[in-house]
């Protein structure tokens, strides 16, 4: 008898069952069930020595490790949970007999179903529970195409304060489930992303969750009575345009921030947001880069801005000093540029303060001894360097 044969005597006898040879690998009875684990741990060996991928030596060593997993403490099973699971799919890769794939089948989802359900069971007594995170991330490895303990690990570690590790969990979840199940959660992966400051990803997310909420959901942005609480249409466009004005993508935040101020009946902050995209746009046009504010875009944007303060007049003040500020940061660097830069001749300072003046003096038609707006007038002068202008002005206030 040579060594194979003398190694498969051997098996037949520790097993005590019976053991068949095909061309496709060995096949088992279910009363591997039966046999004690150190049997079925020097089986697997030797089965494994005559070849690291034998579909028997791999489901019986996966069998092993899922013993001594149930054998540690919670704590203690991830890395058997993690060799049961690799066992396992090496041998689904090769076996043929159903019996033997039922097996490992059940085994699998009977090891995941005790640890979610302990970790279910233990979030709804506290939802910060240290142990219910043990389970679960006990149950993601060892299903991690079973996306649910993935959600709930995320879940406690959100009421543990750890969004860091939190958004790691829950990014695999969303990243590989169907949107149909999880687009409910998109939202939450977002937020997560904007309290990390990864706020390009953020607006993604949030735009994919306005795009859910809209298909799956049913949701719309009704003219009164919007709920802005989490998991609410009105709240996913408040994330995205937030987390689009920070990533610099003021285009995507206007048309959304257009939407909301033509369907929200109360839109006075809309149109105040959408002023101050007006003003991004001009901004992000050259003060960054050391050169002189785009004249097409500046013109575009200052009719953008008057007709959103024509529908919004509470805005007027705010967007004068809007103009005051923009003109402001443009002498500033105009100056670093060139120390012999002259304000009053300087064409872009001019428009900019022309529209803060106008603005100003609207407010005043209404409200003659505005301090504000008689402040923000001598400014208008002051930066041009016409002091006796701005004495006028603040003299008003005497």
């Amino acid at each position: 008898m040579n060594l194979k044969l003398a190694r498969m005597a051997s098996l037949v006898f520790a097993f005590g069952f019976f053991i068949s040879c095909t061309g496709t690998g060995v096949l088992v009875s279910d009363k591997i069930e039966q046999t004690d684990t150190q049997t079925l741990r020097s089986s697997a060996q030797q089965l494994l020595d005559d070849n690291p991928y034998s579909p028997s030596g791999n489901h019986i060593a996966g069998i092993v490790a899922y013993r001594e997993a149930t054998e540690q403490e919670p704590s203690e099973r991830g890395e058997f949970y993690s060799e049961m699971a690799t066992r396992f799919e090496t041998a689904l890769a090769g076996l043929r007999d159903n019996n033997a794939i039922e097996h490992i089948i059940d085994t699998k989802t009977r090891a995941w179903d005790y640890e979610f359900r302990l970790a279910e069971q233990l979030y709804e007594e506290d939802t910060s529970s240290m142990q219910a995170l043990t389970h679960a991330r006990n149950a993601s490895v060892i299903q991690p195409d079973s996306l649910q303990a993935f959600v709930l690990s995320s879940q406690i570690l959100i009421a543990q304060g750890d969004l860091t590790e939190a958004s790691e969990y829950l990014q695999h979840a969303v990243q590989n489930g169907e949107p149909a199940q999880l687009g409910h959660h998109f939202e939450t992966f977002a937020f997560l992303k904007t309290r990390q400051g990864d706020y390009e990803l953020a607006a993604n997310w949030y735009q994919r969750s306005i795009n859910w909420l809209i298909e799956y959901d049913g949701q719309t942005l009704q003219p009164t009575g919007n709920d802005i609480s989490r998991g609410s249409l009105l709240n996913a466009y408040h994330g995205a345009i937030n987390t689009l004005s920070e990533a610099g993508q003021s285009n995507q935040a206007i048309f959304y921030l257009e939407h909301l101020s033509a369907v929200i009946e109360n839109n006075n902050i809309y149109l105040e947001m959408l002023i101050v995209q007006y003003f991004n746009l001009i901004r992000s046009t050259a003060l960054d880069a050391y050169g002189s504010i785009n004249a097409e875009t500046l013109d575009e944007n200052i009719l953008r801005i008057r007709r959103t303060v024509d529908a919004n007049p509470s805005a007027i003040l705010f967007t004068a000093a809007e103009f005051v500020d923009l003109a402001s940061g443009h002498i500033d660097l105009q100056s670093q540029v060139n120390p012999d830069f002259i304000p009053l001749e300087d064409p872009t300072v001019n428009v900019l303060l022309e529209e803060a003046r106008h603005l100003f003096e609207r407010h005043l038609q209404t409200d003659p001894v505005s301090e504000e707006a008689i402040y923000g007038m001598a400014s208008t002068f002051t930066l041009t360097g016409n002091d006796a202008e701005a004495d006028n002005w603040l003299e008003m206030l005497d």
